[in-house]
């Protein structure tokens, strides 16, 4: 299926891939009203659910991605975006670049390639030490070969895109096995210390470029980009 998707850039400022959470709190602060920009019902509760707004540090440079109902939202703050916060540091006279396109989701005739261009925070609490268990002798920055560890990351690959596809309400037809070749790296979560991987992965499934999988993504974790053959 066809499904819309929003980029709006902030082309001419340089940021750490640390300060996504922190555009994204200054963004959802500006506009409380609009619970797709920051994923909190009216009480403060998080909701949770698949984000359709993501913030994102690609290359030194923020970005806001809008994915279906998420993507109209963009025209709003690049109209009204005029000023923007970061810790103390303001920044004026903004130049923002913002853009529209229908993209393909879906299940696909051909495995399709795509890279992690962030690092993808696979694991919870509950599977960490589950994946932990299986080599003993850990390394960081490995690649992960153990049999039971790439079975285990196919299969949460497997459920992030379906958590996508729910938000999108797209239904899963094919049974996916995708082909992940990652290696283990460490990134600082909430100011800890967390095991992400970076790679990429093959799969029969149409993915927009530059939306998250894994924990996080609206924070900028487990962005994705399609690789041309």
């Amino acid at each position: 299926m066809k499904v819309l998707l929003g980029i709006l850039r902030l082309t001419d400022q340089h940021f750490a891939q640390r300060d996504a959470h922190k555009l994204r709190g200054y963004i959802g602060r500006l506009w409380e009203e609009y619970d797709l920009l920051h994923n909190h019902a009216g009480d403060g509760r998080l909701q949770y659910r698949y984000p359709l707004v993501q913030y994102k540090v690609l290359h030194g440079i923020p970005h806001i991605i809008g994915l279906a109902e998420g993507a109209p939202l963009l025209a709003k703050i690049f109209l009204e975006l005029k000023t923007l916060k970061i810790d103390e540091k303001i920044y004026e006279n903004l130049h923002l670049e913002l853009s529209h396109h229908e993209t393909e989701f879906g299940d696909a005739g051909e495995a399709v390639t795509y890279q992690f261009v962030t690092p993808w925070l696979a694991l919870n609490q509950q599977n960490y030490q589950k994946f932990r268990s299986f080599v003993l002798d850990w390394e960081k920055h490995s690649s992960v070969q153990h049999e039971m560890q790439v079975d285990m990351l196919q299969s949460i690959l497997v459920n992030n895109v379906i958590a996508v596809a729910k938000a999108l309400r797209y239904t899963v037809e094919q049974r996916h096995r995708p082909i992940v070749r990652v290696e283990t790296c460490e990134v600082k979560f909430k100011d800890q210390p967390m095991l992400a991987f970076k790679g990429s992965f093959q799969m029969n499934f149409h993915l927009p470029d530059f939306i998250g999988l894994g924990k996080s993504p609206a924070r900028g974790f487990g962005t994705v980009k399609r690789l041309l053959p």
